[in-house]
Protein backbone atom coordinates (compact mmCIF):
# COMPACT_ATOMS: atom_id res chain seq x y z
CA UNK A 1 0.00 0.00 0.00
CA UNK A 2 3.03 2.34 0.79
CA UNK A 3 3.88 2.65 -2.58
CA UNK A 4 0.38 4.42 -3.60
CA UNK A 5 2.42 7.36 -1.99
CA UNK A 6 4.84 7.59 -4.42
CA UNK A 7 2.25 9.32 -6.75
CA UNK A 8 2.19 12.11 -4.48
CA UNK A 9 2.89 15.24 -5.93
CA UNK A 10 2.48 19.25 -5.50
CA UNK A 11 -0.38 19.15 -6.46
CA UNK A 12 -1.86 15.73 -5.95
CA UNK A 13 -2.58 14.00 -2.03
CA UNK A 14 -2.77 10.70 -1.27
CA UNK A 15 -4.92 9.52 1.47
CA UNK A 16 -5.04 5.86 2.49
CA UNK A 17 -8.42 4.94 4.26
CA UNK A 18 -8.44 1.47 5.91
CA UNK A 19 -11.76 0.37 6.98
CA UNK A 20 -12.82 -3.05 8.16
CA UNK A 21 -14.77 -5.35 5.82
CA UNK A 22 -15.58 -8.38 8.28
CA UNK A 23 -18.86 -7.30 8.30
CA UNK A 24 -19.57 -7.11 4.41
CA UNK A 25 -18.66 -10.51 4.24
CA UNK A 26 -21.56 -12.44 4.84
CA UNK A 27 -23.74 -10.22 2.58
CA UNK A 28 -23.02 -11.60 -0.94
CA UNK A 29 -23.18 -15.40 -1.84
CA UNK A 30 -21.00 -16.41 -5.11
CA UNK A 31 -23.42 -18.69 -7.29
CA UNK A 32 -21.87 -20.58 -10.41
CA UNK A 33 -23.99 -18.62 -12.57
CA UNK A 34 -23.40 -15.09 -11.49
CA UNK A 35 -20.96 -12.91 -13.23
CA UNK A 36 -19.67 -11.52 -10.57
CA UNK A 37 -15.81 -10.24 -10.66
CA UNK A 38 -15.95 -7.81 -8.02
CA UNK A 39 -14.85 -8.85 -4.13
CA UNK A 40 -17.31 -7.88 -0.98
CA UNK A 41 -14.85 -4.28 -0.65
CA UNK A 42 -17.01 -3.10 -3.61
CA UNK A 43 -19.53 -2.76 -0.96
CA UNK A 44 -17.70 0.17 0.98
CA UNK A 45 -19.04 2.14 -2.20
CA UNK A 46 -22.32 2.00 -0.16
CA UNK A 47 -20.53 4.11 2.90
CA UNK A 48 -18.87 6.26 0.79
CA UNK A 49 -21.08 9.09 2.23
CA UNK A 50 -19.33 8.45 5.73
CA UNK A 51 -16.04 7.64 4.62
CA UNK A 52 -15.42 10.80 3.21
CA UNK A 53 -18.50 12.94 5.20
CA UNK A 54 -16.30 16.20 4.77
CA UNK A 55 -16.61 16.32 1.26
CA UNK A 56 -20.15 17.36 -1.16
CA UNK A 57 -18.88 15.07 -3.65
CA UNK A 58 -16.78 12.34 -5.26
CA UNK A 59 -16.13 11.02 -8.07
CA UNK A 60 -15.66 6.98 -7.63
CA UNK A 61 -13.52 5.01 -10.06
CA UNK A 62 -12.93 1.00 -10.30
CA UNK A 63 -9.84 0.01 -10.33
CA UNK A 64 -10.08 -1.95 -13.50
CA UNK A 65 -9.94 1.44 -15.81
CA UNK A 66 -7.60 3.81 -17.38
CA UNK A 67 -8.48 7.18 -17.09
CA UNK A 68 -7.28 9.09 -20.52
CA UNK A 69 -8.48 12.82 -19.93
CA UNK A 70 -9.17 14.92 -17.58
CA UNK A 71 -12.19 14.87 -15.42
CA UNK A 72 -12.66 18.19 -14.51
CA UNK A 73 -15.72 18.47 -16.62
CA UNK A 74 -16.83 15.21 -14.97
CA UNK A 75 -16.43 16.54 -11.59
CA UNK A 76 -18.22 19.97 -12.52
CA UNK A 77 -21.64 18.59 -13.67
CA UNK A 78 -24.42 19.73 -11.51
CA UNK A 79 -25.99 16.42 -9.92
CA UNK A 80 -29.07 18.95 -8.64
CA UNK A 81 -31.40 16.36 -6.40
CA UNK A 82 -29.87 13.40 -7.61
CA UNK A 83 -27.82 10.95 -6.03
CA UNK A 84 -25.59 9.87 -8.49
CA UNK A 85 -24.20 11.17 -12.40
CA UNK A 86 -23.32 7.51 -14.23
CA UNK A 87 -23.30 5.79 -17.37
CA UNK A 88 -25.61 3.45 -19.03
CA UNK A 89 -24.30 -0.02 -18.43
CA UNK A 90 -24.76 -1.06 -22.13
CA UNK A 91 -25.92 -4.71 -21.17
CA UNK A 92 -29.21 -2.94 -21.45
CA UNK A 93 -29.23 -4.06 -25.35
CA UNK A 94 -27.60 -6.97 -25.86
CA UNK A 95 -28.08 -9.01 -22.86
CA UNK A 96 -31.31 -10.40 -20.77
CA UNK A 97 -30.85 -9.68 -17.55
CA UNK A 98 -34.77 -8.45 -16.49
CA UNK A 99 -33.17 -5.61 -13.63
CA UNK A 100 -31.85 -3.74 -16.50
CA UNK A 101 -34.97 -4.04 -18.46
CA UNK A 102 -36.89 -3.05 -15.59
CA UNK A 103 -34.74 0.17 -14.43
CA UNK A 104 -35.08 2.60 -17.25
CA UNK A 105 -31.75 4.76 -16.11
CA UNK A 106 -29.72 1.30 -14.90
CA UNK A 107 -26.33 2.36 -14.60
CA UNK A 108 -22.82 0.89 -13.89
CA UNK A 109 -21.19 2.04 -10.99
CA UNK A 110 -17.50 1.52 -11.86
CA UNK A 111 -17.68 5.00 -13.19
CA UNK A 112 -19.92 7.23 -10.58
CA UNK A 113 -20.36 11.26 -9.37
CA UNK A 114 -21.75 10.88 -5.94
CA UNK A 115 -23.29 13.34 -4.41
CA UNK A 116 -22.21 12.26 -0.87
CA UNK A 117 -24.55 15.49 0.84
CA UNK A 118 -27.23 14.01 -0.39
CA UNK A 119 -26.88 10.47 0.29
CA UNK A 120 -26.04 11.18 3.58
CA UNK A 121 -29.04 13.58 4.57
CA UNK A 122 -31.26 10.52 3.04
CA UNK A 123 -29.06 8.05 5.51
CA UNK A 124 -28.56 6.20 1.76
CA UNK A 125 -25.72 3.88 3.23
CA UNK A 126 -28.25 1.87 5.74
CA UNK A 127 -30.34 1.96 3.53
CA UNK A 128 -28.41 0.49 0.60
CA UNK A 129 -27.10 -2.15 3.30
CA UNK A 130 -30.85 -3.49 4.12
CA UNK A 131 -31.11 -3.63 0.04
CA UNK A 132 -28.05 -5.95 0.02
CA UNK A 133 -29.28 -8.59 3.25
CA UNK A 134 -32.42 -8.91 1.86
CA UNK A 135 -31.26 -9.35 -1.92
CA UNK A 136 -31.27 -12.72 -3.47
CA UNK A 137 -29.82 -11.40 -6.49
CA UNK A 138 -26.42 -12.37 -5.99
CA UNK A 139 -25.63 -12.12 -10.22
CA UNK A 140 -23.45 -8.28 -9.34
CA UNK A 141 -21.98 -7.12 -5.76
CA UNK A 142 -22.82 -3.41 -5.64
CA UNK A 143 -23.92 -2.05 -8.97
CA UNK A 144 -27.93 -3.85 -8.85
CA UNK A 145 -28.60 -2.42 -5.39
CA UNK A 146 -27.40 1.11 -6.18
CA UNK A 147 -29.31 0.82 -9.36
CA UNK A 148 -32.51 -0.09 -6.93
CA UNK A 149 -31.34 2.48 -4.21
CA UNK A 150 -30.53 5.45 -6.58
CA UNK A 151 -33.95 4.49 -8.49
CA UNK A 152 -35.41 7.86 -10.49
CA UNK A 153 -32.79 10.46 -8.73
CA UNK A 154 -29.62 9.10 -11.17
CA UNK A 155 -28.46 11.76 -13.84
CA UNK A 156 -27.25 9.68 -16.91
CA UNK A 157 -24.38 10.72 -18.48
CA UNK A 158 -22.42 10.32 -22.07
CA UNK A 159 -20.71 6.86 -22.92
CA UNK A 160 -17.41 8.54 -22.90
CA UNK A 161 -17.31 9.02 -19.38
CA UNK A 162 -17.37 5.17 -19.04
CA UNK A 163 -16.79 2.92 -22.09
CA UNK A 164 -17.10 -0.41 -21.18
CA UNK A 165 -14.46 -1.63 -23.86
CA UNK A 166 -14.35 -5.42 -23.27
CA UNK A 167 -18.39 -5.74 -22.84
CA UNK A 168 -18.71 -3.99 -25.96
CA UNK A 169 -16.13 -6.53 -27.81
CA UNK A 170 -17.75 -9.29 -26.73
CA UNK A 171 -21.33 -8.88 -28.03
CA UNK A 172 -20.20 -6.66 -30.80
CA UNK A 173 -22.33 -8.91 -32.74
CA UNK A 174 -25.54 -8.64 -31.14
CA UNK A 175 -26.37 -4.88 -31.76
CA UNK A 176 -26.20 -1.82 -34.48
CA UNK A 177 -24.68 1.73 -33.55
CA UNK A 178 -28.27 2.55 -33.75
CA UNK A 179 -28.79 0.68 -30.93
CA UNK A 180 -25.96 2.66 -28.78
CA UNK A 181 -26.77 5.98 -30.64
CA UNK A 182 -30.65 5.55 -29.31
CA UNK A 183 -29.70 4.44 -25.19
CA UNK A 184 -27.43 7.57 -25.30
CA UNK A 185 -28.85 10.28 -27.41
CA UNK A 186 -25.48 10.39 -29.33
CA UNK A 187 -24.43 10.47 -32.58
CA UNK A 188 -20.84 8.38 -32.71
CA UNK A 189 -20.59 6.73 -35.99
CA UNK A 190 -18.35 3.40 -34.61
CA UNK A 191 -16.73 2.30 -31.45
CA UNK A 192 -13.99 3.59 -32.73
CA UNK A 193 -15.66 6.97 -32.40
CA UNK A 194 -16.37 6.22 -28.96
CA UNK A 195 -13.14 5.06 -28.10
CA UNK A 196 -11.25 8.11 -29.11
CA UNK A 197 -13.51 10.85 -27.07
CA UNK A 198 -13.81 8.32 -24.35
CA UNK A 199 -12.06 9.98 -20.90
CA UNK A 200 -12.50 6.70 -19.09
CA UNK A 201 -11.86 3.03 -20.30
CA UNK A 202 -13.32 0.29 -18.13
CA UNK A 203 -12.26 -3.19 -18.35
CA UNK A 204 -15.30 -4.63 -16.67
CA UNK A 205 -14.60 -8.31 -17.49
CA UNK A 206 -12.82 -11.45 -16.87
CA UNK A 207 -10.32 -10.31 -19.53
CA UNK A 208 -8.32 -8.05 -17.75
CA UNK A 209 -5.40 -6.18 -19.59
CA UNK A 210 -2.88 -7.58 -16.67
CA UNK A 211 -3.95 -11.43 -17.82
CA UNK A 212 -3.82 -11.00 -21.20
CA UNK A 213 -1.16 -9.69 -23.46
CA UNK A 214 -3.56 -8.90 -26.77
CA UNK A 215 -6.98 -7.72 -25.22
CA UNK A 216 -8.15 -4.50 -25.71
CA UNK A 217 -6.05 -1.91 -24.60
CA UNK A 218 -3.59 -4.54 -22.87
CA UNK A 219 -0.63 -2.52 -24.40
CA UNK A 220 -1.84 0.62 -23.10
CA UNK A 221 -2.65 -0.56 -20.14
CA UNK A 222 1.23 -2.10 -19.50
CA UNK A 223 3.03 1.03 -20.75
CA UNK A 224 1.27 2.70 -17.84
CA UNK A 225 2.01 0.06 -15.13
CA UNK A 226 5.74 -0.24 -16.38
CA UNK A 227 5.70 3.73 -15.09
CA UNK A 228 3.80 2.77 -12.01
CA UNK A 229 5.72 1.74 -8.10
CA UNK A 230 4.73 -1.53 -9.15
CA UNK A 231 6.74 -1.87 -12.54
CA UNK A 232 9.01 -4.70 -10.87
CA UNK A 233 5.99 -6.89 -9.92
CA UNK A 234 6.02 -9.58 -11.60
CA UNK A 235 2.78 -10.42 -14.09
CA UNK A 236 1.57 -13.68 -15.42
CA UNK A 237 0.03 -12.72 -18.85
CA UNK A 238 -0.75 -15.48 -20.81
CA UNK A 239 -0.91 -15.34 -24.93
CA UNK A 240 -4.11 -14.99 -26.10
CA UNK A 241 -7.31 -14.09 -24.64
CA UNK A 242 -10.51 -15.68 -25.73
CA UNK A 243 -11.74 -12.05 -26.36
CA UNK A 244 -11.30 -11.00 -30.25
CA UNK A 245 -10.09 -6.97 -29.56
CA UNK A 246 -12.46 -5.74 -32.31
CA UNK A 247 -13.02 -2.62 -31.58
CA UNK A 248 -9.53 -0.79 -31.03
CA UNK A 249 -7.10 -3.63 -32.64
CA UNK A 250 -5.07 -1.76 -34.62
CA UNK A 251 -5.41 -2.27 -38.30
CA UNK A 252 -2.75 -4.67 -39.96
CA UNK A 253 -1.24 -3.84 -43.71
CA UNK A 254 0.69 -6.28 -45.70
CA UNK A 255 2.16 -3.72 -48.21
CA UNK A 256 4.58 -4.64 -51.35
CA UNK A 257 5.56 -3.33 -54.42
CA UNK A 258 6.61 -4.49 -57.53
CA UNK A 259 8.03 -3.65 -61.17
CA UNK A 260 7.85 -5.25 -64.51
CA UNK A 261 9.95 -7.70 -64.30
CA UNK A 262 8.38 -9.36 -61.46
CA UNK A 263 4.74 -8.09 -62.69
CA UNK A 264 4.34 -12.03 -64.05
CA UNK A 265 5.37 -13.61 -60.68
CA UNK A 266 4.47 -11.71 -58.47
CA UNK A 267 1.20 -13.17 -58.02
CA UNK A 268 3.08 -15.93 -56.54
CA UNK A 269 4.28 -13.91 -53.63
CA UNK A 270 0.70 -12.40 -52.54
CA UNK A 271 -1.45 -15.51 -52.63
CA UNK A 272 1.39 -16.97 -50.00
CA UNK A 273 0.08 -13.62 -48.06
CA UNK A 274 -3.68 -14.19 -48.63
CA UNK A 275 -3.52 -17.49 -47.23
CA UNK A 276 -1.71 -16.75 -43.67
CA UNK A 277 -2.90 -18.31 -40.46
CA UNK A 278 -3.80 -14.80 -39.34
CA UNK A 279 -5.25 -12.69 -41.77
CA UNK A 280 -4.21 -8.98 -42.25
CA UNK A 281 -7.02 -6.48 -42.37
CA UNK A 282 -5.38 -5.42 -45.88
CA UNK A 283 -3.15 -6.96 -48.51
CA UNK A 284 -1.69 -3.53 -50.59
CA UNK A 285 0.36 -4.08 -54.02
CA UNK A 286 1.85 -1.01 -54.80
CA UNK A 287 2.92 -0.28 -58.71
CA UNK A 288 4.24 2.74 -60.38
CA UNK A 289 1.97 4.64 -62.92
CA UNK A 290 4.92 5.46 -65.03
CA UNK A 291 5.73 1.87 -65.38
CA UNK A 292 2.18 0.77 -66.31
CA UNK A 293 0.86 3.97 -68.21
CA UNK A 294 -2.29 2.00 -68.80
CA UNK A 295 -2.72 0.84 -65.14
CA UNK A 296 -4.47 -2.28 -64.57
CA UNK A 297 -4.88 -3.11 -68.15
CA UNK A 298 -1.26 -3.77 -68.37
CA UNK A 299 -1.13 -6.14 -65.44
CA UNK A 300 -1.74 -10.07 -65.82
CA UNK A 301 -5.14 -11.52 -65.49
CA UNK A 302 -3.64 -14.26 -62.44
CA UNK A 303 -2.85 -10.79 -60.77
CA UNK A 304 -5.99 -9.02 -61.30
CA UNK A 305 -7.87 -11.96 -60.08
CA UNK A 306 -6.43 -11.94 -56.65
CA UNK A 307 -8.81 -8.83 -56.04
CA UNK A 308 -11.26 -11.09 -55.62
CA UNK A 309 -9.81 -12.71 -52.48
CA UNK A 310 -8.48 -9.44 -50.69
CA UNK A 311 -5.76 -7.94 -52.34
CA UNK A 312 -5.80 -3.85 -53.08
CA UNK A 313 -3.73 -2.84 -56.13
CA UNK A 314 -2.78 0.54 -55.64
CA UNK A 315 -1.02 3.41 -57.46
CA UNK A 316 2.11 5.69 -56.48
CA UNK A 317 4.83 7.55 -58.43
CA UNK A 318 7.77 5.76 -58.93
CA UNK A 319 10.20 5.74 -55.90
CA UNK A 320 11.81 2.19 -56.50
CA UNK A 321 11.43 -0.38 -53.95
CA UNK A 322 10.71 2.35 -51.09
CA UNK A 323 6.64 1.98 -52.86
CA UNK A 324 6.49 -0.64 -50.35
CA UNK A 325 6.29 1.42 -47.35
CA UNK A 326 5.78 5.24 -47.93
CA UNK A 327 2.52 5.37 -49.95
CA UNK A 328 1.30 2.98 -46.75
CA UNK A 329 3.02 5.34 -43.73
CA UNK A 330 1.70 7.95 -45.84
CA UNK A 331 -2.01 6.48 -45.71
CA UNK A 332 -2.41 4.71 -42.71
CA UNK A 333 0.16 6.00 -39.73
CA UNK A 334 -1.64 4.64 -37.54
CA UNK A 335 -2.00 0.82 -38.62
CA UNK A 336 0.63 -1.63 -38.16
CA UNK A 337 2.27 -2.62 -41.48
CA UNK A 338 4.38 -5.24 -42.68
CA UNK A 339 6.33 -4.76 -45.50
CA UNK A 340 7.48 -8.12 -47.71
CA UNK A 341 8.98 -8.48 -51.00
CA UNK A 342 7.79 -9.36 -53.99
CA UNK A 343 10.22 -12.47 -55.14
CA UNK A 344 9.44 -14.67 -51.76
CA UNK A 345 7.22 -17.53 -51.13
CA UNK A 346 5.97 -16.65 -47.57
CA UNK A 347 5.24 -19.33 -44.93
CA UNK A 348 1.33 -19.54 -43.60
CA UNK A 349 3.06 -18.12 -40.07
CA UNK A 350 4.94 -15.57 -41.18
CA UNK A 351 2.63 -13.06 -39.99
CA UNK A 352 1.45 -14.77 -37.05
CA UNK A 353 5.00 -15.02 -35.55
CA UNK A 354 5.15 -11.46 -36.45
CA UNK A 355 2.66 -10.09 -34.36
CA UNK A 356 3.11 -12.77 -31.22
CA UNK A 357 6.25 -10.93 -31.22
CA UNK A 358 4.85 -7.22 -31.36
CA UNK A 359 2.49 -8.23 -28.19
CA UNK A 360 5.54 -9.00 -26.08
CA UNK A 361 7.41 -5.85 -27.34
CA UNK A 362 4.81 -3.27 -28.72
CA UNK A 363 7.64 -0.52 -29.11
CA UNK A 364 9.96 -2.82 -31.31
CA UNK A 365 10.31 -3.47 -34.61
CA UNK A 366 9.83 -7.21 -35.65
CA UNK A 367 11.41 -9.38 -38.04
CA UNK A 368 12.19 -12.66 -39.57
CA UNK A 369 15.16 -11.63 -40.95
CA UNK A 370 18.73 -9.29 -39.57
CA UNK A 371 22.32 -9.27 -39.47
CA UNK A 372 24.32 -7.43 -36.78
CA UNK A 373 25.98 -4.44 -36.85
CA UNK A 374 29.91 -4.99 -35.96
CA UNK A 375 31.85 -1.80 -35.46
CA UNK A 376 35.81 -1.15 -35.18
CA UNK A 377 37.20 2.34 -33.14
CA UNK A 378 33.48 3.17 -33.50
CA UNK A 379 33.11 3.23 -36.89
CA UNK A 380 30.48 0.42 -38.58
CA UNK A 381 32.08 -2.16 -40.40
CA UNK A 382 31.74 -3.31 -44.25
CA UNK A 383 28.41 -4.64 -45.05
CA UNK A 384 29.76 -8.00 -45.70
CA UNK A 385 31.76 -7.88 -41.80
CA UNK A 386 28.45 -8.05 -40.09
CA UNK A 387 27.32 -10.77 -38.18
CA UNK A 388 24.92 -12.26 -40.56
CA UNK A 389 21.21 -14.00 -39.70
CA UNK A 390 22.23 -17.24 -40.19
CA UNK A 391 24.57 -16.96 -37.16
CA UNK A 392 22.94 -15.49 -34.49
CA UNK A 393 22.05 -16.94 -31.85
CA UNK A 394 17.79 -18.54 -32.08
CA UNK A 395 17.00 -15.93 -28.67
CA UNK A 396 18.33 -12.23 -29.05
CA UNK A 397 17.30 -9.08 -27.13
CA UNK A 398 15.76 -6.30 -29.60
CA UNK A 399 18.82 -3.81 -30.29
CA UNK A 400 19.27 -0.62 -32.01
CA UNK A 401 22.61 -2.95 -34.01
CA UNK A 402 19.97 -5.52 -35.62
CA UNK A 403 19.72 -4.50 -39.22
CA UNK A 404 16.60 -5.75 -40.19
CA UNK A 405 16.01 -6.64 -44.31
CA UNK A 406 12.90 -6.63 -45.89
CA UNK A 407 13.20 -10.08 -47.59
CA UNK A 408 11.84 -11.86 -44.41
CA UNK A 409 8.91 -9.77 -43.35
CA UNK A 410 9.16 -6.87 -41.23
CA UNK A 411 6.34 -5.23 -38.58
CA UNK A 412 6.42 -1.70 -37.99
CA UNK A 413 4.11 -0.47 -35.09
CA UNK A 414 2.20 2.81 -35.64
CA UNK A 415 4.49 5.64 -35.21
CA UNK A 416 7.94 3.64 -35.01
CA UNK A 417 10.07 5.56 -37.31
CA UNK A 418 10.91 9.21 -37.23
CA UNK A 419 8.91 11.72 -39.37
CA UNK A 420 11.86 12.43 -41.62
CA UNK A 421 11.38 8.83 -42.96
CA UNK A 422 9.18 10.64 -45.39
CA UNK A 423 11.27 13.01 -46.90
CA UNK A 424 11.52 12.12 -50.37
CA UNK A 425 14.41 14.07 -51.67
CA UNK A 426 16.40 13.16 -48.68
CA UNK A 427 15.82 8.96 -49.34
CA UNK A 428 16.05 9.37 -52.66
CA UNK A 429 19.81 11.00 -52.81
CA UNK A 430 21.11 9.58 -49.24
CA UNK A 431 20.28 5.91 -49.95
CA UNK A 432 18.24 5.54 -53.73
CA UNK A 433 18.74 1.79 -53.83
CA UNK A 434 18.61 0.79 -49.89
CA UNK A 435 15.23 1.72 -48.32
CA UNK A 436 16.20 -1.01 -45.60
CA UNK A 437 19.20 1.38 -44.59
CA UNK A 438 16.97 4.25 -44.81
CA UNK A 439 14.15 2.70 -42.45
CA UNK A 440 16.20 1.33 -40.10
CA UNK A 441 17.99 4.73 -39.81
CA UNK A 442 14.82 6.59 -39.03
CA UNK A 443 14.09 3.40 -36.27
CA UNK A 444 17.60 4.89 -34.77
CA UNK A 445 16.73 8.26 -35.30
CA UNK A 446 13.02 7.59 -33.37
CA UNK A 447 14.56 5.78 -30.76
CA UNK A 448 13.23 2.49 -31.97
CA UNK A 449 14.87 -0.82 -31.22
CA UNK A 450 14.64 -3.98 -33.88
CA UNK A 451 14.05 -7.55 -32.33
CA UNK A 452 14.50 -10.28 -34.79
CA UNK A 453 11.57 -12.62 -33.90
CA UNK A 454 11.91 -15.86 -31.75
CA UNK A 455 9.79 -17.66 -34.39
CA UNK A 456 11.54 -16.57 -37.49
CA UNK A 457 11.00 -18.51 -40.80
CA UNK A 458 13.02 -17.62 -43.84
CA UNK A 459 10.84 -17.44 -47.37
CA UNK A 460 11.78 -19.78 -50.21
CA UNK A 461 12.39 -16.78 -53.13
CA UNK A 462 10.68 -17.55 -56.46
CA UNK A 463 12.99 -19.30 -59.13
CA UNK A 464 14.13 -16.84 -62.26
CA UNK A 465 13.58 -13.77 -59.78
CA UNK A 466 17.27 -12.79 -58.82
CA UNK A 467 18.95 -11.98 -62.29
CA UNK A 468 18.49 -8.21 -61.50
CA UNK A 469 17.94 -8.02 -57.27
CA UNK A 470 19.19 -4.90 -55.14
CA UNK A 471 21.41 -7.46 -53.22
CA UNK A 472 23.88 -8.18 -56.23
CA UNK A 473 24.65 -4.77 -56.12
CA UNK A 474 24.16 -3.86 -52.73
CA UNK A 475 26.08 -6.46 -51.01
CA UNK A 476 28.25 -7.51 -53.62
CA UNK A 477 29.02 -4.47 -55.82
CA UNK A 478 29.46 -2.43 -51.99
CA UNK A 479 26.42 -0.29 -52.63
CA UNK A 480 25.65 -0.57 -49.04
CA UNK A 481 28.56 0.63 -47.71
CA UNK A 482 28.08 3.66 -49.49
CA UNK A 483 24.52 4.23 -48.16
CA UNK A 484 25.27 3.78 -45.20
CA UNK A 485 28.24 5.96 -45.40
CA UNK A 486 25.90 8.67 -47.06
CA UNK A 487 23.13 8.33 -43.67
CA UNK A 488 25.96 8.16 -41.09
CA UNK A 489 27.42 11.55 -42.37
CA UNK A 490 24.33 13.23 -42.46
CA UNK A 491 23.00 11.75 -39.11
CA UNK A 492 26.13 11.06 -37.06
CA UNK A 493 23.84 10.57 -33.90
CA UNK A 494 23.18 7.44 -35.24
CA UNK A 495 26.77 6.21 -34.77
CA UNK A 496 26.05 7.89 -31.10
CA UNK A 497 23.61 5.87 -30.29
CA UNK A 498 25.12 2.66 -31.80
CA UNK A 499 28.31 3.30 -29.73
CA UNK A 500 27.83 5.64 -27.11
CA UNK A 501 30.73 7.65 -26.10
CA UNK A 502 32.15 6.68 -21.96
CA UNK A 503 32.85 9.64 -19.58
CA UNK A 504 35.99 9.34 -17.88
CA UNK A 505 33.84 8.17 -14.65
CA UNK A 506 32.20 5.59 -16.63
CA UNK A 507 35.64 4.09 -18.16
CA UNK A 508 36.96 4.07 -14.77
CA UNK A 509 33.85 2.25 -12.95
CA UNK A 510 33.68 -0.30 -16.22
CA UNK A 511 37.47 -1.24 -15.17
CA UNK A 512 36.77 -1.62 -11.27
CA UNK A 513 33.13 -3.97 -12.33
CA UNK A 514 34.19 -5.64 -15.25
CA UNK A 515 35.30 -8.86 -13.56
CA UNK A 516 32.49 -8.92 -11.16
CA UNK A 517 29.86 -8.01 -14.44
CA UNK A 518 31.57 -11.03 -16.18
CA UNK A 519 30.38 -13.78 -13.99
CA UNK A 520 26.70 -12.12 -12.73
CA UNK A 521 25.68 -10.38 -16.01
CA UNK A 522 25.23 -13.95 -17.93
CA UNK A 523 23.67 -15.65 -14.79
CA UNK A 524 21.13 -12.95 -14.19
CA UNK A 525 20.21 -12.63 -17.91
CA UNK A 526 20.03 -16.84 -18.46
CA UNK A 527 17.71 -17.18 -15.26
CA UNK A 528 15.53 -14.22 -15.69
CA UNK A 529 14.73 -15.12 -19.45
CA UNK A 530 14.34 -18.52 -19.46
CA UNK A 531 12.60 -18.42 -16.19
CA UNK A 532 10.32 -15.98 -17.48
CA UNK A 533 9.49 -18.21 -20.84
CA UNK A 534 8.80 -20.89 -18.60
CA UNK A 535 6.59 -18.75 -16.63
CA UNK A 536 4.56 -17.39 -19.45
CA UNK A 537 4.01 -21.17 -20.68
CA UNK A 538 2.67 -22.49 -17.39
CA UNK A 539 -0.68 -23.15 -18.64
CA UNK A 540 0.45 -25.64 -21.04
CA UNK A 541 0.48 -27.78 -18.52
CA UNK A 542 2.82 -26.79 -15.50
CA UNK A 543 2.17 -27.23 -11.96
CA UNK A 544 1.41 -24.64 -9.74
CA UNK A 545 3.90 -25.52 -7.88
CA UNK A 546 6.77 -25.61 -10.34
CA UNK A 547 5.79 -21.90 -11.00
CA UNK A 548 5.53 -20.63 -8.14
CA UNK A 549 9.48 -22.11 -7.60
CA UNK A 550 10.29 -20.41 -10.45
CA UNK A 551 8.02 -17.06 -10.03
CA UNK A 552 10.56 -17.16 -6.85
CA UNK A 553 13.99 -17.60 -8.47
CA UNK A 554 13.04 -14.87 -10.98
CA UNK A 555 12.14 -12.51 -8.38
CA UNK A 556 15.22 -13.07 -6.36
CA UNK A 557 17.49 -12.95 -9.21
CA UNK A 558 15.86 -9.27 -10.12
CA UNK A 559 16.05 -8.57 -6.21
CA UNK A 560 20.03 -9.59 -6.39
CA UNK A 561 20.17 -6.78 -9.75
CA UNK A 562 18.54 -4.43 -8.25
CA UNK A 563 21.02 -4.71 -5.31
CA UNK A 564 23.61 -4.40 -7.79
CA UNK A 565 22.11 -1.62 -9.73
CA UNK A 566 22.06 0.62 -6.04
CA UNK A 567 25.52 -0.20 -5.36
CA UNK A 568 26.94 0.93 -8.75
CA UNK A 569 24.82 4.19 -8.32
CA UNK A 570 26.54 4.41 -5.41
CA UNK A 571 30.23 4.02 -6.60
CA UNK A 572 29.26 6.18 -9.67
CA UNK A 573 28.72 9.13 -7.13
CA UNK A 574 31.74 8.62 -5.29
CA UNK A 575 33.30 8.78 -8.74
CA UNK A 576 31.62 12.00 -9.33
CA UNK A 577 32.39 13.71 -5.94
CA UNK A 578 36.19 12.34 -6.64
CA UNK A 579 36.21 13.91 -10.18
CA UNK A 580 34.73 17.05 -8.22
CA UNK A 581 37.59 17.19 -5.67
CA UNK A 582 40.44 16.75 -8.46
CA UNK A 583 38.57 19.36 -10.45
CA UNK A 584 38.55 21.94 -7.33
CA UNK A 585 42.30 21.07 -7.22
CA UNK A 586 43.43 21.76 -10.54
CA UNK A 587 40.97 24.74 -10.23
CA UNK A 588 43.22 26.69 -6.80
CA UNK A 589 46.33 25.50 -9.10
Amino acid sequence: IKHFYEFESETIKISIIKENVTNLLNLHKYDTTGKCQATPSALLKFKLPILLSQYEKVIYLDGDILVKKDLSDLYNIDLGNNYVAAVHDTGKIYNSQKITKKIPNYFNSGVMLLNLKLCASKNMPKKLMKLKQKSKDMSLMDQNILNIGFRKHVKMLDIKYNFLVLNLNRAIDKFQMSDLNNLFHSEYKSLQDIDEQAYVVHFSSKDKPWKYLDGPYSQEWFKYFQKSPYKEHYLHRTKFSTLMNKIIKKEIIISLTSYPVRIDTVNQTIKTLLNQTMKADRVILWLAPEQFPNKEKDLPKQLLDLCEYGLTIDWYHDIKSYKKLIPTLKKYPDSIIVTVDDDALYNKDMLKNLYESYLLEPNAIHCHRAHKITLTENKINKYKEFIWFNKLPQTIESDFKLFFTGIGGVLYPPHSLSQNVLNESEFMSLCPHGDDIWFWGNAILNGTKIKRIIKSIQPEIIDGTQDCALWLQNVDGGRNDEQIANLINKYPQILNVLSPKKSKIQVIISRLLYPFYILAKPIIKFIKHWGKIFYNHSYRGKTDMLNMNFRKIVQSIESLQNIINEQNEKNTDKFRELESLITNINNKK
